[in-house]
């Protein structure tokens, strides 16, 4: 699990470097943290629907969803950027972060449950 963890992470990493290099006007939103929060539950959705239907078994599955998208994902990173956003008196943006990432990551889980169930 540790090496899933681990390239987990430098996903992670690499990605939200990435797409926040690439924001629109340099924006103060943390659009690699959504992003990848968000695929990292699309991923988990489609891991756990494929376990749930015998498509993958509990190893795997612990490996994939445990390691890599317990690693991928960042609900630390998540609270500590809406929160900072909110201090600076971006109120807007640290409550559009914290509502948005709430119900995409929801939306795509259960988008990666419907799609692993097929």
């Amino acid at each position: 699990m540790a090496l899933t963890g681990g390239v987990g992470a430098v996903c992670r990493y690499g990605l939200d470097k990435t797409i926040s290099s690439k924001a629109v006007n340099k924006s103060t939103f943390p659009w690699g943290t959504f992003v990848v929060n968000s695929l990292g539950s699309l991923l988990l959705g489609a891991i756990t629907a494929l376990h749930v239907h015998a498509k993958l078994n509990s190893e795997l599955a612990t490996l994939f969803g445990t390691g890599f998208c317990g690693s991928f994902t960042t609900f630390s990173t998540y609270m500590y950027e809406s929160f900072k956003l909110i201090e600076e008196g971006s109120w807007t943006q640290g409550l559009k972060n914290i509502l948005g990432t709430a119900l995409f990551c929801a939306g795509f889980g259960a988008i990666g449950l419907i799609l692993g169930g097929i």
